[in-house]
């Protein structure tokens, strides 16, 4: 009895060796994944795995067979570790054309990344039969993916969510296939802390108000109590605490709206008026398409601190690819992914009074930055053919107002275009927010006396004064930043641009 212990320890001490070297050869074969990644080679190349086995036969006589039986199942397991590592990856959500998923991933390093649309029952088929060995997952499916993962990670288990999915060997069957299943994470509530410390905001010891019951309040109200707020409260349409109520909150110290309230396409819709709120001190918005939603707006209005929620999309996404494959988290790539992702999405809005020198500077900024150049009215008049001043005079002001403010909403929902308005754009109030929802909006003023009035049905010698103090509110009320065009085109467009890269 005592030579077979002895001998078990032998055989320990061996699998321990042999668990090691297995460990070491699976991490070389993640590399090997990403070097085939990046030369485009594919995962399987037989020659390699028959030069391995060759070898064996030539080395190896007496256990040969069972060297080789080990050997292949060694090659499978390394095979199958690398087309995760490889393999296809995406966003799975139900409607994903305002999605920046995929510019976001491919710049932290994954490049097969793709948006997966599917009605709920379509869940079931994408999962079982995909190649995607991991999925981020959005609205409206954070609580119903839930039913088909296998294993839940602690955070998941706490929210009730989940936002990340990675597949995970489990056996291989009978018939030698590898079956796989899904583990579920959340990366939202850590997306969530990395925003509130870029928007320098706590909820400790404040009362929190959470708009919203789905998976990405679920999260925020999971970080709530992580940071011991005062309170948390989550409002929904039809639970106790709902916006025919909202009176009994208004106490709130942090509002977070985790609905899509506001996004695009219904960027003119806002779920509450900020305005009863008087202790409220910060205001977050996970909409991030626009970046400043009507919500957004009426907080800076207030002059209450707002942010939206574009950071907290990129840190996610960069926890996610952590558990994707196994990357430490990089704050400063997730700042700097921001800021492109942040200067490349917004507009750079012109205002100011006609003759202003708008159309100029605009066609400048977009010559010296590679930028599209939109300008309002030449817009207005490829589309109804006729001009401003045709249609105003055939038709009226209000009409070409009307005409101005659709062709506006499109126009707004482009992305890093440089417009130039109309002298009388910003005076609708939709108009307004349409301009500032993914627009840095600049005022350009010039003396009244040097404008270029020539074309210019609403403005002449004999009214330009009036005009211009009526119109001052509305630019001012619009503005993110003012210029005088008093110097060389170049020069205020240079300057122009260079303000708009450091702040947008």
């Amino acid at each position: 009895m005592g030579e077979l212990e002895d001998l078990r320890k032998e055989v320990d001490k061996i699998n321990a060796q042999i668990q090691e070297l297995f460990v070491k050869r699976m991490e070389i074969s993640e590399k090997i994944a990403k070097i085939k990644i990046e030369q485009g080679l594919p995962v399987y190349q037989k020659s390699r795995e028959e030069q391995i086995l060759q070898k064996i036969d030539e080395q190896e006589e007496k256990y040969g067979n069972y060297t080789k039986v080990l050997f292949k199942k060694m090659m499978e397991l390394s095979r199958a570790r690398q087309s995760e590592v490889r393999g296809f990856y995406g966003l799975l959500g139900k409607t994903l054309s305002h999605s920046y998923s995929t510019e976001i991933h491919a710049a932290l390093g994954c490049e097969d990344y793709n948006l997966v649309e599917a009605e709920e029952d379509e869940l079931e088929n994408i999962l079982r039969d995909s190649e995607y060995c991991g999925l981020n997952v959005t609205i409206p499916y954070k609580k119903t993916i839930l039913d088909y993962c296998e294993e839940w990670s602690d955070e998941v288990k706490e929210i009730g969510s989940a936002n990340t999915l990675v597949k995970k060997f489990s056996h291989q069957a009978e018939d030698g296939k590898l079956v796989y299943h899904w583990v579920a994470h959340n990366t939202d509530a850590a997306g969530f802390e990395e925003l509130l410390r870029f928007g320098r905001m706590s909820m400790t010891n404040q009362k929190v108000l959470i708009l919203g019951a789905g998976g990405a309040a679920a999260a925020v109200f999971y970080v709530a109590r992580k940071q011991r707020a005062l309170d948390a409260v989550m409002v929904s349409r039809h639970g106790s605490d709902n916006y025919q109520n909202l009176d009994r909150h208004y106490d709130a110290d942090i509002i977070v709206n985790c609905t899509p309230v506001g996004m695009y396409p219904d960027i003119t819709e806002q779920l509450i008026d900020l305005r009863p709120f008087q202790k409220c001190k910060g205001v977050i918005d996970l909409v991030y398409n626009p970046r400043r939603t009507r919500l957004l707006q009426q907080a800076e209005s207030l002059g209450i601190p707002c942010i939206d929620g574009l950071y907290m999309l990129v840190a996610q996404a960069a926890h996610a690819e952590a558990i994707f494959f196994g990357k430490d988290y990089d704050s400063k790539q997730v700042r700097d992914i921001y800021k492109k992702i942040s200067a490349e999405k917004k507009n750079l809005v012109l205002i100011g009074m006609p003759g202003a020198g708008k159309s100029k500077i605009a066609s400048e900024i977009g010559r010296m930055s590679g930028r599209e150049v939109i300008d309002l009215d030449l817009e207005i008049q490829k589309r109804y053919n006729k001009s401003p001043e045709q249609i105003i005079k055939a038709d009226g002001e209000e009409t070409f107002r009307e005409i101005e403010s659709t062709v506006l909403k499109d126009v707004c929902q482009m992305k890093g275009i440089v417009l130039a308005t109309g002298g009388g754009t910003p005076l609708n109030a939709i108009n307004k927010q349409l301009l500032k929802c993914d627009g840095y909006v600049c005022y350009i003023s010039r003396d009244i006396r040097q404008l270029d009035l020539v074309g210019r049905p609403l403005a002449n010698e004999d009214n330009i004064d009036y005009l211009f103090k009526e119109r001052l509110p509305h630019y001012r009320a619009a503005m993110d930043a003012s210029y005088v065009n008093e110097s060389s085109i170049s020069g205020i467009a240079q300057t122009i641009y260079s303000d708009f890269l450091q702040k947008a």
